[in-house]
């Protein structure tokens, strides 16, 4: 059974996680699973662990086995983020998408469907992707400019509150229903 977070969840998961912010990558590494794990120093709170799965992150304090020699994905992110330090650390809009900012570049975790990494320049364009994929109105390959898929729901973050319950009134929904 795959067990999806919820987009709020991600939301204060990515809150409880911003001290992560301003720490620098010691390594990236593919765990057995082919999850991967970013070591992260941070000034304040020592090595942290952000393990980024297909459909969560979370950091861990026990240390999690790393395939030994795995080349592929990993070994291209230690490349450019080896020794770079976290700008910030987001939540696109409330959906299931985090956005790892470093200074030249910007990691995407799509946490929906089969998950996806995606390691952009700043400007968006792809320089690689965890799992190649194409839809009807975005392609997830090098060279193309990442665009976000689109929102569903309402977004309660950027509402006001009478606007929202006015948006859920006239649509039917309940809170839980206009937020997914």
């Amino acid at each position: 059974m795959d067990l999806q977070l919820s987009n709020l969840a991600i939301h204060k998961l990515v809150e409880e996680l911003k001290y992560l912010e301003n720490g620098f990558v010691n390594n990236v590494q593919t765990l057995q699973n082919n999850w991967i794990k970013i070591k992260i120093h941070t000034k304040e709170f020592g090595d942290k662990q952000l393990i980024l799965t297909p459909n969560s992150f979370f950091v861990s304090k026990k240390s999690l086995p790393a395939k030994q020699n795995p080349g592929g994905f990993s070994a291209f992110l230690k490349k450019f983020i080896y020794n770079q330090r976290i700008i910030n650390l987001t939540q696109h809009e409330l959906d299931r998408i985090i956005l790892l900012e470093f200074p030249n570049h910007t990691l995407i975790v799509e946490l929906f469907a089969k998950g996806n990494i995606i390691l952009c320049e700043k400007n968006h364009k792809i320089m690689r992707a965890f799992r190649k994929e194409e839809w009807k109105d975005r392609k997830l390959e090098q060279g193309e400019i990442y665009k976000f898929p689109s929102s569903k729901g309402i977004n309660p973050l950027s509402e006001t509150k009478e606007n929202f319950f006015e948006k859920i009134k006239q649509n039917k929904k309940t809170i839980f229903g206009a937020i997914i």
